[in-house]
C-alpha cells in the first residue's frame, strides 16, 4: 500500500542558477506494518521516518520520499542522525526507477552497524547486489549520481578533505522519469527508524571527482584535515624527466594569482620522495607545470618545471630548510616565480621564474609523490590559500 502526502519544495538548481518548484511526495513502498513519514525541517534539512523488513533480495519494503526528475543528476545529503532498529537498518539515497516494490535502483546507505553500503538492482524483480565500507560513524556525507546508465556513489566523513569513490554500476531504467529521494526502512518491519538528514540537494549536473592521481600511481591518495592541518598520502614514481606519477589536490583557477602554504613536513618513502607546491596545466601525466617541493635528495626546496607537453623537467634548488617552511608561486602571464621563506623569517626568497604558457585554466594544488610505486609518502601542509583566501576544496570535491 502506497500512503502519500503531498506538497511542494523548492530546489535550488545550482546548474541552471534558478529556482524550480519539483513535486515531492513521501509514501511507503511494499508491505510495511507501520506507516513513515517526512518532516521538511527547511534549508535542505530532512526528518524521514520508516519501517518495513529490508530494501534487498527481490522485493523491497520501506518509506520514501521522493522527487521525480528525467534527467542526469547528482543528489547529497549529510547524515545527522539516524535512530533505528537493527544493525542492517539503512537510510541515505535513492534513484528509483519507479515505486513498484521490485523496481530497479541504485541506492547509497549509511547503515545501522555504520557501513557506507551502495546497493542496488539492476533489473525489475532480480535480486539485489552490494558494496560497502566500514565508516564507523553514522555522520557522514552521501553523494550518488545518474549519467546516462551509470550509477556511481560517493561518500566523506568529518576529517576528510574530499569524496571517495564507493562503487559504480551499470544500471537500465525502462522510461525516462524515475524517482529520488531519501528512503528508510527499519529492517524490523513494525518498528520505525528516523533519519535526519542535512544539506539534501538535487543538482541538474553530474559530479566527478576531481584529478587526484596523475599517471600510474600504484595506489590513491588519501587525503584527511583535522586542527587545521592537511594529511596528504600518496604514492607515484616521480615527478620529473618527461611524465610524472604522484597524488594531486587540485582546483581550477585562472588569471593572475598569489598561491601560498605552510608545510610542516614530508614523511618521505625515500630520498626521491617530494611533497609542496604546484600548478599545472592539466591532469594529464606530460603536461607543462611549475612545482615547489621539499625535495630530501637535495637537502632543501627545488622548483621543478615542464615548459612543453612530453618536454624534459628543469629545476633550480635550494639547499635550505625542508620542513616548517613558507612556500609561495606567483603567477603574471605566463611567468610563475617560486619564493620560500622559513616560518619563523620575515623576508621572502625568491628561487626562480619560468615562462610556460598553461591556458587559460589551470590547475592549482599540492603534489605529493612517493618515489615508490604503490607505497605512500605523507605530507602535511596547512593554510593553503590563493590571493589570500583559503581554497575551497568541496566546491570541487
Amino acid at each position: 500500500m502506497l500512503h502519500r502526502s503531498f506538497l511542494f519544495y523548492l530546489l535550488a538548481l545550482r546548474a541552471c542558477n534558478l529556482s524550480v518548484v519539483v513535486a515531492q511526495t513521501s509514501g511507503d513502498i511494499g508491505p510495511v506494518n507501520a506507516a513513515g513519514s517526512s518532516v521538511d525541517l527547511g534549508n535542505g534539512s530532512w526528518n524521514v521516518t520508516g519501517s518495513g523488513s529490508d530494501i534487498w533480495g527481490y522485493t523491497d519494503s520501506f518509506h520514501f520520499l521522493h522527487f521525480n526528475k528525467s534527467n542526469d543528476l547528482s543528489v547529497t545529503v549529510f547524515s545527522e542522525n539516524f535512530e533505528q532498529t537493527y544493525r542492517w537498518a539503512k537510510a541515505g539515497l535513492q534513484i528509483r526507477e519507479s515505486l513498484d516494490k521490485k523496481a530497479a535502483h541504485a541506492s547509497l546507505f549509511i547503515t545501522g552497524h555504520q557501513y557506507a553500503a551502495m546497493q542496488w538492482r539492476s533489473v525489475f524483480g532480480q535480486s539485489s547486489s552490494s558494496s560497502h565500507t566500514v565508516l564507523y560513524t553514522h555522520n557522514a556525507w552521501l553523494r550518488l549520481t545518474k549519467e546516462g546508465n551509470k550509477f556511481t556513489s560517493y561518500y566523506k566523513t568529518g576529517d576528510d578533505l574530499v569524496y571517495t569513490k564507493l562503487n559504480e554500476e551499470i544500471i537500465e531504467f525502462s522510461g525516462t522519469n524515475f524517482y529520488v529521494g531519501i528512503p528508510v526502512t527499519s529492517h524490523v518491519n513494525g518498528q520505525l527508524a528516523t533519519f535526519t538528514g542535512s544539506n539534501f540537494e538535487i543538482l541538474d549536473d553530474v559530479y566527478h571527482l576531481p584529478v587526484r592521481d596523475v599517471g600510474e600511481t600504484g595506489r590513491a591518495i588519501e587525503v584527511v584535515k583535522a586542527d587545521g592541518i592537511t594529511t596528504i598520502k600518496a604514492a607515484g614514481t616521480g615527478i620529473g624527466g618527461t611524465t610524472d606519477s604522484f597524488g594531486y589536490v587540485n582546483k581550477k583557477f585562472s588569471g593572475d594569482i598569489n598561491f601560498t602554504a605552510h608545510l610542516y613536513l614530508l614523511a618521505e618513502e625515500n630520498l626521491d620522495s617530494k611533497g609542496g607546491l604546484m600548478i599545472r596545466a592539466s591532469g594529464s601525466a606530460d603536461t607543462p607545470h611549475v612545482s615547489l617541493l621539499t625535495n630530501p635528495r637535495a637537502g632543501g626546496l627545488t622548483m621543478f618545471y615542464r615548459e612543453s607537453a612530453g618536454g624534459e623537467t628543469l629545476s633550480k634548488t635550494a639547499g635550505v630548510w625542508d620542513r616548517n617552511m613558507e612556500l609561495m608561486m606567483t603567477t603574471t602571464g605566463n611567468s610563475v616565480t617560486c619564493y620560500y621563506k622559513h616560518k619563523s623569517f620575515a623576508d621572502w626568497y625568491e628561487l626562480g621564474t619560468a615562462t610556460i604558457d598553461m591556458g587559460t585554466d589551470f590547475q592549482v594544488g599540492v603534489a605529493v609523490t612517493s618515489a615508490s610505486y604503490g607505497r605512500h609518502a605523507t605530507l602535511q601542509i596547512s593554510d593553503i590559500s590563493v590571493d589570500g583566501v583559503p581554497i575551497d576544496w568541496s566546491a570541487d570535491s
